[in-house]
């Protein structure tokens, strides 16, 4: 497989890969968790990234539920 150079190309190839995915789900869980410790949390910016990360990039939540099934079952 030839390697991409031009950048927006490669960028376009992680974003459709299981690892891009897994960047920008990690990426909204973590900015949501941040906002909300904000002294006036900008809710409605959380409540879009929340709907981003629970129906297109839901495999961090996906691993921290799996994490939480297994500690509740120790």
């Amino acid at each position: 497989m030839a390697k991409i150079r031009n950048p927006k190309d490669r960028a376009i190839n992680l974003f459709d890969s299981i690892r891009g995915r897994f960047i920008i789900s990690k990426a909204l869980y973590t900015a949501m968790d941040i906002l909300q410790q904000e002294k006036r949390p900008p809710q409605s910016d959380i409540q879009d990234m929340k709907l981003l990360a629970e129906e297109l990039f839901p495999i961090c939540g996906q691993l921290e539920a799996y994490k939480d099934n297994v500690r509740n079952s120790m």
